[in-house]
């Protein structure tokens, strides 16, 4: 006789939570909330709705894993203390975004209200490289307010 091992795979970790709120309410719930998964997964959820997420796709999972080796190598302490005030965009119909990141110690949040977001820093790159991939993998349908 033989014997077959099977391994069921590990669930996938979540790696980023990206926050979008603000100006996106205007109309209706369409702010975007993207949970982003180490295999490249991606949930796409309107931010502060219930009901679980509206879309699901898959996007390259080597930005996911630029994302997780750079929350590994930054010191997110030091980066934090380096960055000057955000700005409420949401306050003049922008869209204010928050990323949240999976560390060992916890959830480590940035949002744009509280810091400014600097493209230049190369973990807030990876994270909107993310972004900009979950968006265009993603649908979002309008809801408009009764």
């Amino acid at each position: 006789t033989t014997t077959t091992t099977t391994t069921i795979p590990p669930d996938p970790a979540l790696v980023l939570a990206i926050v979008e709120h603000g100006g996106c309410f205007m109309m209706g719930p369409n702010c975007a909330t993207y949970l982003v998964y180490d295999d490249g997964s991606v949930e796409l959820e309107r931010t502060g709705q219930p009901g679980g997420p509206v879309d699901r796709a898959t996007i390259d999972d080597a930005l996911v894993a630029d994302v997780a080796a750079l929350v590994t190598s930054t010191d997110l302490d030091a980066l934090r203390a380096g960055l000057p005030s955000g700005e409420c965009r949401g306050c003049f119909d922008g869209i204010d975004v928050a990323f949240t990141y999976t560390t060992p110690d916890g959830p480590a949040t940035f949002a744009s209200t509280n810091v400014d977001i600097f493209l230049d820093e190369p973990l807030f790159s990876a994270s909107w490289a993310v972004l900009e991939a979950s968006a265009a993998a993603t649908e979002l349908p309008i809801k408009t307010r009764p």
